[in-house]
């Protein structure tokens, strides 16, 4: 067996355990929340893609008659973790007829590909023979490869969009939003779109003529499964914290609606003038008296419980009076008690993520970028600024 098939069967092996292990964690939590139905629909498709292409590439007289057939399925990827990532912002996945134009680039990929469907095995295989080498392939198919790369790569900027949306929600409702902001989505997105990049950028190398060599497309394909994997697992890591944490907050929530043609937020609102800055007292009293914010897991509907206010009511207060979502507004109590303890000779023993926790963060990294977002220092700057 030469090197390429060695490493086509070796891909095939790990991608089969991989997708395998990843199907299964995304189908039982799938069984509690609908919106993961995308994530196991491109595990299958990344699986079905991998091993057609390790099938053709290992042993293309026995699998010639899969030549091109996982071909279309690259248009699929982005479309579903769009899907996905729109799915969180409104708690359930939910297909409409509209999201059909969605999948029309794959339907009409599937119709320029049969005529090649429709060879026999012999004038596949010679076609494999004239037009398999890697440059011919793509010089044959240099449209369908930018246009493959811009499709995908337009999905997952709307996928942000989505995540963005999204962590604005969480914000208005949440003080601690770490394990849920599917930050690694996020990351993983960018990796994706810098991916689709470099692929462009090569792509055209290679059609120019100049030398490449076939292992760091092989590196890029990897990349772009791993890609795919990692945001998969990211839903698994965060289900635990969302099932918990955001069950009762409407991360829809709309407070903001159109007044005279210009958007007006808190236009409907029934709180006047009065109640909202006795409400603001007691808000400000209560923050200081009783501390709240010390609860890591805090969330405005708990704080409304709390003061006896509606909830609309207290974001609205929050919102207006402070400048601030739920999220800022929560974490600047917090940064001020981090503060004190930094300056209190009681705690010098503490480590500073234990200054973090004891103050409300839920990580090391929250409580870093609160406290530097607050004071323009990090808590360490900010503990020796204090000791000199």
């Amino acid at each position: 067996m030469d090197q390429s098939s060695l490493f086509w069967l070796s891909l095939l092996v790990i991608s089969t355990i991989g997708c395998g292990i990843t199907l299964y964690l995304l189908s039982k939590i799938y069984i509690q929340q609908n919106r993961y139905l995308p994530l196991i629909l491109l595990v299958i498709v990344l699986f079905v893609d991998i091993m057609i292409q390790c099938a053709v590439k290992i042993s293309p007289s026995s699998f010639v008659h899969l030549l091109y057939v996982a071909e279309p399925l690259t248009m699929l990827h982005g479309a579903l973790i769009f899907i996905y990532t729109r799915g969180y912002t409104q708690k359930h996945f939910k297909f409409d007829k509209v999201d059909l134009i969605l999948f029309i680039p794959f339907i009409l990929s599937i119709l320029s590909y049969l005529p090649y469907y429709l060879l026999s095995s012999n004038e596949k295989l010679l076609d494999l023979d004239i037009f398999g080498s890697f440059e011919a392939d793509v010089g044959d198919s240099l449209w369908e490869w930018n246009f493959e790369i811009f499709l995908n790569s337009t999905y997952l900027i709307a996928a942000l969009f989505q995540i963005r949306k999204y962590n604005f929600h969480l914000k208005e409702s949440l003080s601690n939003i770490q394990k849920v902001d599917l930050h690694l989505t996020k990351y993983v997105i960018y990796s994706g779109l810098i991916v689709f990049g470099i692929q462009f950028i090569f792509v055209y190398l290679t059609f120019w003529g100049f030398p490449y060599p076939r292992v760091l497309f092989k590196i890029l394909y990897l990349s772009n499964l791993l890609v795919f994997i990692a945001i998969c697992y990211d839903a698994v890591t965060t289900h635990k914290y969302w099932s918990t944490i955001i069950k009762d907050i409407n991360i829809g929530a709309d407070v903001i609606v159109e007044v005279s043609g210009q958007v007006v937020k808190y236009a409907k609102s029934t709180l006047d003038v009065e109640a909202s800055e006795k409400l603001k007292f007691n808000l400000q009293l209560y923050m200081y008296e009783d501390k709240p914010y010390l609860t890591t897991q805090l969330r405005i509907k708990d704080l409304s419980d709390l003061l006896g206010v509606p909830l609309h009511h207290l974001s609205q207060v929050i919102n207006e009076h402070f400048h601030k979502n739920f999220y800022e507004f929560i974490n600047s109590y917090r940064v001020a008690e981090a503060k004190l303890l930094l300056s209190d000779s009681m705690y010098s023993n503490y480590t500073l993520s234990a200054i973090g926790y004891e103050v409300g963060f839920n990580s090391k990294s929250a409580f870093y970028n609160a406290f530097k977002k607050n004071t323009g220092i990090t808590p360490l700057e900010y503990k020796r600024q204090m000791n000199h």
